[in-house]
Protein backbone atom coordinates (compact mmCIF):
# COMPACT_ATOMS: atom_id res chain seq x y z
CA UNK A 1 0.00 0.00 0.00
CA UNK A 2 2.42 2.38 0.80
CA UNK A 3 4.56 2.18 -2.40
CA UNK A 4 1.57 2.02 -4.25
CA UNK A 5 0.77 5.59 -2.87
CA UNK A 6 4.35 6.75 -3.72
CA UNK A 7 3.93 5.09 -7.04
CA UNK A 8 1.20 7.49 -7.45
CA UNK A 9 3.04 10.61 -6.25
CA UNK A 10 5.66 10.39 -8.35
CA UNK A 11 3.98 9.46 -11.99
CA UNK A 12 1.55 12.76 -10.34
CA UNK A 13 5.06 15.17 -10.02
CA UNK A 14 6.31 13.37 -13.29
CA UNK A 15 3.01 14.39 -15.26
CA UNK A 16 3.53 17.90 -13.41
CA UNK A 17 6.94 17.95 -14.95
CA UNK A 18 6.46 17.34 -18.45
CA UNK A 19 3.31 20.16 -18.52
CA UNK A 20 5.87 22.60 -16.41
CA UNK A 21 8.31 22.15 -19.53
CA UNK A 22 5.42 22.49 -22.26
CA UNK A 23 4.30 25.96 -20.86
CA UNK A 24 5.72 29.34 -21.69
CA UNK A 25 6.76 32.10 -19.00
CA UNK A 26 5.90 35.27 -20.08
CA UNK A 27 2.97 38.19 -20.14
CA UNK A 28 0.19 36.60 -21.37
CA UNK A 29 -1.93 39.75 -21.68
CA UNK A 30 0.68 41.69 -23.53
CA UNK A 31 1.76 38.41 -26.00
CA UNK A 32 5.29 38.53 -25.46
CA UNK A 33 7.78 35.73 -23.89
CA UNK A 34 9.97 37.63 -21.08
CA UNK A 35 11.40 34.31 -20.70
CA UNK A 36 11.73 31.41 -23.08
CA UNK A 37 9.49 28.00 -22.37
CA UNK A 38 11.20 26.11 -19.34
CA UNK A 39 11.45 23.17 -21.75
CA UNK A 40 15.33 24.84 -22.19
CA UNK A 41 15.70 24.95 -18.35
CA UNK A 42 13.92 21.55 -17.21
CA UNK A 43 16.19 18.96 -18.73
CA UNK A 44 13.71 15.90 -20.30
CA UNK A 45 13.23 13.00 -17.98
CA UNK A 46 14.45 10.58 -20.75
CA UNK A 47 17.76 11.80 -20.73
CA UNK A 48 17.86 12.18 -16.68
CA UNK A 49 16.27 8.15 -16.40
CA UNK A 50 19.32 7.23 -18.55
CA UNK A 51 21.54 9.31 -16.37
CA UNK A 52 20.23 7.77 -13.16
CA UNK A 53 20.13 4.36 -14.70
CA UNK A 54 23.63 4.00 -15.78
CA UNK A 55 24.99 5.82 -12.59
CA UNK A 56 22.80 3.56 -10.45
CA UNK A 57 22.04 0.31 -12.18
CA UNK A 58 19.22 -2.32 -10.63
CA UNK A 59 21.04 -4.50 -8.11
CA UNK A 60 19.54 -8.25 -8.26
CA UNK A 61 16.69 -8.54 -7.23
CA UNK A 62 16.19 -12.35 -6.16
CA UNK A 63 19.24 -15.42 -5.33
CA UNK A 64 20.30 -17.35 -8.61
CA UNK A 65 19.11 -20.54 -8.86
CA UNK A 66 21.03 -23.27 -8.52
CA UNK A 67 20.75 -26.69 -10.75
CA UNK A 68 20.75 -28.82 -7.67
CA UNK A 69 17.84 -26.88 -6.76
CA UNK A 70 14.73 -28.95 -6.87
CA UNK A 71 11.01 -29.11 -5.67
CA UNK A 72 8.02 -27.70 -6.73
CA UNK A 73 9.24 -24.26 -4.60
CA UNK A 74 12.18 -23.28 -6.08
CA UNK A 75 10.47 -24.09 -9.71
CA UNK A 76 7.67 -21.84 -8.73
CA UNK A 77 10.42 -18.55 -7.02
CA UNK A 78 12.52 -18.73 -10.37
CA UNK A 79 9.08 -18.48 -12.13
CA UNK A 80 8.04 -15.50 -10.59
CA UNK A 81 11.03 -13.88 -10.16
CA UNK A 82 11.04 -14.31 -13.72
CA UNK A 83 7.94 -13.09 -14.63
CA UNK A 84 8.14 -10.33 -11.98
CA UNK A 85 11.28 -9.38 -13.32
CA UNK A 86 9.48 -9.42 -16.50
CA UNK A 87 6.59 -7.08 -15.38
CA UNK A 88 8.96 -4.62 -13.81
CA UNK A 89 10.93 -4.16 -17.03
CA UNK A 90 7.57 -3.43 -18.95
CA UNK A 91 6.78 -0.62 -16.05
CA UNK A 92 10.07 1.02 -16.46
CA UNK A 93 9.41 0.66 -20.30
CA UNK A 94 6.46 2.03 -19.91
CA UNK A 95 7.57 5.30 -17.88
CA UNK A 96 10.23 5.87 -20.32
CA UNK A 97 7.73 5.20 -23.09
CA UNK A 98 5.96 8.31 -22.15
CA UNK A 99 8.72 10.60 -20.98
CA UNK A 100 9.86 10.02 -24.31
CA UNK A 101 6.63 11.08 -25.66
CA UNK A 102 6.69 13.97 -23.92
CA UNK A 103 9.54 15.39 -25.11
CA UNK A 104 9.31 14.11 -28.49
CA UNK A 105 5.66 16.39 -28.19
CA UNK A 106 8.72 19.39 -27.30
CA UNK A 107 11.29 18.72 -29.59
CA UNK A 108 8.51 18.77 -32.14
CA UNK A 109 7.30 22.43 -31.36
CA UNK A 110 3.74 21.61 -29.43
CA UNK A 111 1.67 24.48 -29.68
CA UNK A 112 1.56 26.05 -25.66
CA UNK A 113 -1.88 26.13 -24.30
CA UNK A 114 -1.21 28.93 -22.54
CA UNK A 115 1.37 31.16 -21.01
CA UNK A 116 1.83 31.19 -17.74
CA UNK A 117 3.73 33.97 -14.91
CA UNK A 118 7.21 33.95 -13.82
CA UNK A 119 5.50 33.91 -10.49
CA UNK A 120 3.26 31.11 -11.13
CA UNK A 121 6.40 29.34 -12.76
CA UNK A 122 8.13 29.78 -9.66
CA UNK A 123 5.08 28.53 -7.45
CA UNK A 124 4.94 25.38 -9.55
CA UNK A 125 8.25 24.53 -8.99
CA UNK A 126 8.40 25.24 -5.57
CA UNK A 127 5.03 22.99 -5.54
CA UNK A 128 7.14 20.06 -7.13
CA UNK A 129 9.87 20.38 -4.87
CA UNK A 130 7.87 20.43 -1.70
CA UNK A 131 6.62 17.02 -2.45
CA UNK A 132 9.73 15.83 -3.58
CA UNK A 133 11.19 16.52 -0.37
CA UNK A 134 8.68 14.81 1.83
CA UNK A 135 8.85 11.90 -1.06
CA UNK A 136 12.65 11.66 0.49
CA UNK A 137 11.76 10.16 4.03
CA UNK A 138 9.87 7.05 2.06
CA UNK A 139 12.17 6.91 -1.16
CA UNK A 140 15.17 6.98 1.41
CA UNK A 141 13.83 3.80 2.80
CA UNK A 142 12.62 2.33 -0.50
CA UNK A 143 15.98 2.62 -1.24
CA UNK A 144 17.23 0.71 2.28
CA UNK A 145 15.60 -2.18 1.70
CA UNK A 146 15.92 -2.39 -1.41
CA UNK A 147 19.76 -3.91 -0.20
CA UNK A 148 18.54 -5.48 2.71
CA UNK A 149 18.25 -9.16 3.08
CA UNK A 150 15.94 -11.42 5.29
CA UNK A 151 18.28 -12.35 8.04
CA UNK A 152 17.54 -16.40 7.81
CA UNK A 153 17.00 -16.89 4.36
CA UNK A 154 19.19 -14.46 2.92
CA UNK A 155 16.96 -13.92 0.37
CA UNK A 156 15.96 -9.87 -0.52
CA UNK A 157 13.76 -8.26 1.04
CA UNK A 158 11.58 -7.54 -1.61
CA UNK A 159 10.61 -10.06 -4.32
CA UNK A 160 11.70 -9.74 -7.79
CA UNK A 161 8.32 -8.03 -8.98
CA UNK A 162 8.06 -5.40 -6.10
CA UNK A 163 12.05 -5.23 -6.34
CA UNK A 164 11.39 -3.77 -9.44
CA UNK A 165 8.69 -1.37 -8.83
CA UNK A 166 11.07 0.00 -6.17
CA UNK A 167 13.72 0.16 -8.77
CA UNK A 168 11.35 2.36 -11.41
CA UNK A 169 9.88 4.52 -8.67
CA UNK A 170 13.29 5.55 -7.13
CA UNK A 171 14.74 6.28 -10.69
CA UNK A 172 12.15 7.79 -11.43
CA UNK A 173 12.53 10.49 -8.01
CA UNK A 174 16.02 10.80 -8.60
CA UNK A 175 15.53 11.81 -11.96
CA UNK A 176 12.70 14.58 -11.38
CA UNK A 177 15.10 15.28 -8.10
CA UNK A 178 17.66 15.94 -10.86
CA UNK A 179 15.57 18.05 -12.87
CA UNK A 180 14.33 20.03 -10.62
CA UNK A 181 17.56 20.47 -8.83
CA UNK A 182 19.06 21.89 -11.77
CA UNK A 183 16.80 24.28 -11.87
CA UNK A 184 17.36 25.26 -8.16
CA UNK A 185 21.04 25.47 -9.33
CA UNK A 186 23.93 27.22 -7.45
CA UNK A 187 24.83 29.29 -10.90
CA UNK A 188 22.85 31.80 -11.26
CA UNK A 189 23.68 32.12 -14.83
CA UNK A 190 21.83 29.01 -16.35
CA UNK A 191 19.77 28.45 -13.07
CA UNK A 192 16.16 28.67 -13.58
CA UNK A 193 14.68 29.38 -10.32
CA UNK A 194 17.00 32.58 -10.44
CA UNK A 195 16.25 33.62 -13.52
CA UNK A 196 12.68 33.72 -12.49
CA UNK A 197 13.43 35.30 -9.59
CA UNK A 198 14.74 38.40 -11.32
CA UNK A 199 11.61 38.05 -14.27
CA UNK A 200 9.45 38.28 -10.64
CA UNK A 201 11.65 41.00 -9.50
CA UNK A 202 11.23 42.93 -13.30
CA UNK A 203 7.57 42.38 -13.03
CA UNK A 204 6.94 43.49 -9.54
CA UNK A 205 9.39 46.43 -10.37
CA UNK A 206 6.79 47.18 -13.42
CA UNK A 207 3.70 46.86 -11.64
CA UNK A 208 5.02 48.86 -8.55
CA UNK A 209 6.42 51.49 -11.46
CA UNK A 210 2.84 51.28 -13.19
CA UNK A 211 1.21 51.72 -10.13
CA UNK A 212 3.26 55.00 -9.41
CA UNK A 213 2.51 55.84 -12.62
CA UNK A 214 -0.87 55.30 -12.29
CA UNK A 215 -1.07 56.90 -8.76
CA UNK A 216 1.25 60.17 -9.92
CA UNK A 217 -1.68 60.20 -12.94
CA UNK A 218 -4.83 60.10 -10.72
CA UNK A 219 -2.77 62.74 -8.55
CA UNK A 220 -2.06 64.92 -11.80
CA UNK A 221 -5.58 64.28 -12.27
CA UNK A 222 -6.80 65.20 -9.15
CA UNK A 223 -4.62 68.50 -9.05
CA UNK A 224 -5.84 69.49 -12.53
CA UNK A 225 -9.68 68.92 -11.22
CA UNK A 226 -8.53 70.86 -7.92
CA UNK A 227 -7.00 74.15 -10.68
CA UNK A 228 -10.64 74.02 -12.61
CA UNK A 229 -12.48 73.55 -10.09
CA UNK A 230 -10.36 76.66 -8.09
CA UNK A 231 -10.32 78.36 -11.31
CA UNK A 232 -13.98 78.16 -11.64
CA UNK A 233 -14.64 79.53 -8.42
CA UNK A 234 -12.04 82.23 -9.43
CA UNK A 235 -14.36 83.06 -12.31
CA UNK A 236 -17.87 82.91 -10.46
CA UNK A 237 -16.46 85.46 -7.68
CA UNK A 238 -14.98 87.91 -10.80
CA UNK A 239 -18.78 87.26 -12.41
CA UNK A 240 -20.46 88.06 -9.00
CA UNK A 241 -18.44 91.02 -8.16
CA UNK A 242 -18.84 92.84 -11.29
CA UNK A 243 -22.58 91.45 -11.21
CA UNK A 244 -22.44 93.44 -8.24
CA UNK A 245 -20.22 96.37 -9.47
CA UNK A 246 -22.68 96.68 -12.17
CA UNK A 247 -25.52 96.36 -9.60
CA UNK A 248 -24.26 99.26 -7.71
CA UNK A 249 -23.61 101.38 -11.09
CA UNK A 250 -27.32 100.64 -12.24
CA UNK A 251 -28.41 101.60 -8.87
CA UNK A 252 -26.21 104.60 -8.67
CA UNK A 253 -27.38 105.48 -12.19
CA UNK A 254 -31.39 104.77 -11.14
CA UNK A 255 -30.77 107.30 -8.36
CA UNK A 256 -29.31 109.56 -10.20
CA UNK A 257 -31.95 109.22 -12.57
CA UNK A 258 -34.34 110.03 -9.90
CA UNK A 259 -32.25 112.70 -8.53
CA UNK A 260 -32.13 114.33 -11.75
CA UNK A 261 -35.69 113.71 -12.16
CA UNK A 262 -37.25 115.11 -9.20
CA UNK A 263 -34.66 117.86 -9.80
CA UNK A 264 -36.46 118.73 -13.10
CA UNK A 265 -40.09 118.34 -11.42
CA UNK A 266 -39.23 120.97 -8.55
CA UNK A 267 -37.76 123.21 -10.91
CA UNK A 268 -41.05 122.58 -13.21
CA UNK A 269 -42.95 122.83 -9.99
CA UNK A 270 -41.22 125.81 -9.24
CA UNK A 271 -41.39 127.49 -12.65
CA UNK A 272 -45.05 126.44 -12.73
CA UNK A 273 -45.51 128.35 -9.12
CA UNK A 274 -44.10 131.13 -10.30
CA UNK A 275 -45.47 131.50 -13.30
CA UNK A 276 -48.89 130.72 -11.59
CA UNK A 277 -47.90 133.52 -9.11
CA UNK A 278 -47.13 135.61 -12.12
CA UNK A 279 -50.35 135.23 -13.87
CA UNK A 280 -52.02 135.88 -10.06
CA UNK A 281 -50.03 138.95 -9.71
CA UNK A 282 -51.20 139.98 -13.70
CA UNK A 283 -54.94 139.26 -12.51
CA UNK A 284 -55.02 141.09 -9.62
CA UNK A 285 -52.89 144.08 -11.25
CA UNK A 286 -55.44 144.36 -13.59
CA UNK A 287 -58.58 144.54 -11.83
CA UNK A 288 -59.50 147.95 -10.23
CA UNK A 289 -60.05 147.69 -6.34
CA UNK A 290 -62.15 149.66 -3.97
CA UNK A 291 -66.11 150.46 -4.58
CA UNK A 292 -65.67 151.01 -7.83
CA UNK A 293 -64.13 147.98 -9.38
CA UNK A 294 -66.81 146.45 -7.14
CA UNK A 295 -69.59 148.03 -8.83
CA UNK A 296 -67.76 146.97 -12.35
CA UNK A 297 -67.15 143.67 -11.44
CA UNK A 298 -70.76 143.09 -10.13
CA UNK A 299 -72.09 144.74 -13.42
CA UNK A 300 -69.78 142.53 -15.24
CA UNK A 301 -71.23 139.64 -13.48
CA UNK A 302 -74.90 140.41 -14.20
CA UNK A 303 -74.42 140.76 -17.91
CA UNK A 304 -72.13 137.15 -17.83
CA UNK A 305 -75.50 136.09 -16.30
CA UNK A 306 -77.81 137.84 -18.89
CA UNK A 307 -78.50 134.27 -20.49
CA UNK A 308 -79.24 132.46 -17.39
CA UNK A 309 -82.10 133.09 -15.72
CA UNK A 310 -81.39 133.21 -11.61
CA UNK A 311 -78.23 132.60 -12.05
CA UNK A 312 -77.77 136.07 -11.38
CA UNK A 313 -79.53 136.22 -8.18
CA UNK A 314 -77.48 133.12 -6.88
CA UNK A 315 -74.41 134.43 -7.29
CA UNK A 316 -75.78 137.75 -5.82
CA UNK A 317 -77.25 135.62 -3.00
CA UNK A 318 -73.94 133.79 -2.34
CA UNK A 319 -71.83 136.71 -2.36
CA UNK A 320 -73.63 138.31 0.04
CA UNK A 321 -74.03 135.55 2.23
CA UNK A 322 -69.83 135.23 2.38
CA UNK A 323 -69.80 139.13 3.35
CA UNK A 324 -72.07 139.03 6.05
CA UNK A 325 -70.36 136.18 7.51
CA UNK A 326 -67.20 137.66 7.00
CA UNK A 327 -68.80 140.91 8.63
CA UNK A 328 -70.37 139.07 11.02
CA UNK A 329 -67.32 137.38 12.44
CA UNK A 330 -64.09 139.63 10.80
CA UNK A 331 -61.97 137.08 13.28
CA UNK A 332 -62.75 134.01 11.75
CA UNK A 333 -60.24 132.90 9.07
CA UNK A 334 -61.89 130.48 7.52
CA UNK A 335 -64.85 133.02 6.44
CA UNK A 336 -62.22 135.39 5.18
CA UNK A 337 -60.80 132.15 2.70
CA UNK A 338 -62.53 130.91 -0.36
CA UNK A 339 -61.54 128.00 -1.98
CA UNK A 340 -61.25 128.51 -5.54
CA UNK A 341 -61.66 125.27 -6.77
CA UNK A 342 -64.30 124.26 -4.48
CA UNK A 343 -67.67 122.75 -6.56
CA UNK A 344 -70.37 124.90 -4.61
CA UNK A 345 -68.29 128.46 -5.40
CA UNK A 346 -67.77 127.19 -8.86
CA UNK A 347 -71.08 126.42 -9.38
CA UNK A 348 -72.85 129.43 -7.84
CA UNK A 349 -70.05 132.45 -8.79
CA UNK A 350 -66.40 131.73 -10.00
CA UNK A 351 -67.67 130.39 -13.32
CA UNK A 352 -69.43 133.55 -14.01
CA UNK A 353 -67.80 136.69 -15.68
CA UNK A 354 -67.10 138.99 -12.81
CA UNK A 355 -67.19 136.32 -9.87
CA UNK A 356 -63.70 135.59 -9.40
CA UNK A 357 -62.89 139.34 -10.03
CA UNK A 358 -64.93 140.68 -7.55
CA UNK A 359 -63.47 139.32 -4.55
CA UNK A 360 -60.09 141.08 -6.02
CA UNK A 361 -62.16 144.70 -6.01
CA UNK A 362 -63.00 143.62 -2.61
CA UNK A 363 -59.59 143.63 -1.54
CA UNK A 364 -58.83 139.38 -1.01
CA UNK A 365 -55.60 138.20 -2.89
CA UNK A 366 -54.87 135.08 -4.35
CA UNK A 367 -53.06 132.96 -1.81
CA UNK A 368 -52.17 129.04 -1.61
CA UNK A 369 -52.97 128.17 2.14
CA UNK A 370 -52.32 124.74 3.12
CA UNK A 371 -51.71 124.10 -0.67
CA UNK A 372 -55.36 124.77 -1.41
CA UNK A 373 -55.73 127.95 -4.01
CA UNK A 374 -58.02 130.42 -2.10
CA UNK A 375 -59.27 134.36 -1.86
CA UNK A 376 -57.81 135.03 1.03
CA UNK A 377 -58.53 138.56 2.53
CA UNK A 378 -55.81 139.19 5.69
CA UNK A 379 -57.03 141.08 9.10
CA UNK A 380 -54.77 144.10 9.67
CA UNK A 381 -53.24 143.38 13.49
CA UNK A 382 -56.19 145.51 15.17
CA UNK A 383 -54.00 146.51 18.07
CA UNK A 384 -51.02 147.67 16.27
CA UNK A 385 -52.66 149.27 12.91
CA UNK A 386 -56.33 150.45 14.42
CA UNK A 387 -56.43 152.48 10.91
CA UNK A 388 -55.13 149.77 8.94
CA UNK A 389 -57.89 147.57 10.25
CA UNK A 390 -61.21 150.23 10.19
CA UNK A 391 -60.43 150.48 6.65
CA UNK A 392 -59.92 147.30 5.73
CA UNK A 393 -63.73 146.39 8.13
CA UNK A 394 -65.02 149.55 6.21
CA UNK A 395 -64.42 148.32 3.03
CA UNK A 396 -66.22 145.04 3.59
CA UNK A 397 -69.34 146.80 4.71
CA UNK A 398 -69.44 148.60 1.52
CA UNK A 399 -68.90 146.18 -0.42
CA UNK A 400 -71.43 144.17 1.25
Amino acid sequence: MELRKAEAEVDELRAEYDKLRLVAVGDADQHHHQQPDLSSVLPPLLDLLAQVQQDRPAPSTAPEVSSESSGPAASDGAASSANSAGNGASGGDMIATSTADADADADAGVKLDRTISAKEALGYLGEIKSRLDALDVKCQKFRKRLGETDPVTGAPRYGAKTATRVVALLHLYDALTIGISAAYGTDDATAAVHSLLQCVENEEGQREQAEADAHGAAMKEAENAKLAAQKREEEERQKAMEMERERIRQEAELHQQALEARQRREEEEARARAEEREADRAFQDSIQKGPDGVRAQLTALREGCSNEPGAFDVAIGALHTLFSQIAARPEEIKFRRIRRDHPKFLQDIGRHSGGKEVFVAAGFKLETLDGVKSFFSKEPDLESDMDGWSEWFDGLKRTL
